[in-house]
């Protein structure tokens, strides 16, 4: 879908409809500029937004409702992803809908949640914006493993959602051990070898 010639004009969106917090009030989201990577600035939402537990089926989700203008835009310039902070949190998510919930939303699934330090019932502050579907954001210790091995240009050649599906199963992780051995695994698959942790020789 061709992109418009200017980014479109929103008006405030008020989310007090939204679960209310446990620590913080719901108040109004507020746009503002910022430059993307899609080319000329894009708006931005900042907005208060709740992790609220989602029953679908026999399973209970979590999830972060967002303003459906933000919803909109990124859909007007051909992409499902917002990317921003969530409490100064780096994050990439997919925009979602569900027939079991009204209005757009985020997965924030476990691994979101531990790296926010919340739990359901928690409300973050959040800048969000459209971004391209293309741009993944790699954590700072996963990085500096794959530099270290040489095989950051080979990472930066998987696509996106290679990229994404990888980091998802880092992030998942239940401790730092266990992360450490996926980021070893990954190294190893991009054809770095061994291990590049902290613990490791001539680390």
């Amino acid at each position: 879908m061709p992109r418009p010639a200017t980014p479109p004009r929103h008006p405030h969106v008020v989310l007090g409809a939204f679960s209310q917090p446990s620590r913080r009030r719901v108040g109004d989201a507020r746009i503002g500029r910022e430059q993307s990577v899609m080319g000329e600035p894009e708006p931005e939402w900042e907005f208060v937004g709740v992790v609220e537990p989602l029953a679908w089926g026999r399973s209970t989700y979590t999830v972060i409702r967002i303003p459906p203008e933000l919803a909109d835009a990124a859909r007007e310039v051909g992409t499902r992803r917002i990317g921003g902070t969530m409490d100064d949190v780096r994050v990439n998510l997919a925009v979602t809908r569900a027939p079991v919930i009204d209005g757009p939303f985020v997965w924030a699934g476990r691994s979101l949640l531990r790296r926010l330090g919340v739990e359901p019932g928690v409300a973050v502050f959040c800048r969000l914006r459209p971004v391209d579907p293309d741009e993944v954001d790699t954590p700072a210790d996963v990085a500096a493993r794959l530099d270290r091995a040489g095989v950051r240009a080979r990472w930066e050649g998987l696509d996106a959602a290679t990229r994404r599906r990888r980091l998802y199963s880092i992030d998942s992780a239940r401790t730092d051990g266990a992360r450490s051995r996926r980021i070893d695994e990954l190294v190893e698959l991009l054809g770095g070898g061994g291990r590049t942790g902290p613990d490791s020789d001539g680390a």
